[in-house]
């Protein structure tokens, strides 16, 4: 029996189907949110925009103590945070920098509200973009050449208490 070209194309995105299907599943796997957990969630940085290569910082791995001015006019960093009995909440906080005397901290975050029985996810992300436009424009009205500088980190947090927390990564926006 022939197959005909139809019929791969066919077979070909029921197969696509299939393995996105799956991964879909393995995403957002959920699970009962237990009485205890003893042990800290998992968390990463991935930060895209600083030079060629995505940069992953973790726990023990990655950060720099040095600003490295990236080599994009846009930096996104997403925060993952993984745990096999629930992650409650990811955050991503960021202190800024600049020449024109601005000196502040933000923070973004995904948070589960589910209680002890319920149903929570295994894994949780959040992400920012910076533009170096968009954030020239905000903190370097005054002075120029003007730069920016940032140091970020990523929390994650299960329901119990338990903590992770990256290392620290820098980077900065410099505008001539």
């Amino acid at each position: 029996m022939k197959i005909s070209k139809t019929g791969w194309i066919a077979i070909a995105i029921a197969m696509l189907i299939f393995l996105l299907a799956i991964l879909f599943f393995l995403m957002n796997k959920q699970v009962q949110v237990p009485e205890s957990d003893n042990t800290p969630p998992n968390v990463k940085m991935v930060i895209q925009g600083i030079g060629a290569e995505l940069i992953q910082v973790t726990e023990t791995s990655g950060g720099n103590t040095e600003y490295i001015v990236p080599s994009s006019d846009k930096v996104t960093i997403t925060a993952v945070g993984w745990d096999d009995q629930g992650v409650k909440d990811i955050k991503l906080v960021w202190h800024y920098t600049s020449t024109d005397g601005i000196d502040a901290e933000e923070s973004v975050n995904n948070t589960d509200d589910a209680e002890i029985g319920n149903w929570a996810n295994v894994r949780r992300s959040v992400n920012k973009e910076y533009d170096k436009e968009f954030e020239t424009m905000m903190f370097c009205a005054k002075t120029l050449p003007c730069q920016i500088d940032y140091t970020v980190k990523a929390y994650a947090y299960n329901f119990h208490g338990g903590e992770a927390v990256t290392q620290e990564y820098h980077f900065r926006f410099i505008k001539d």
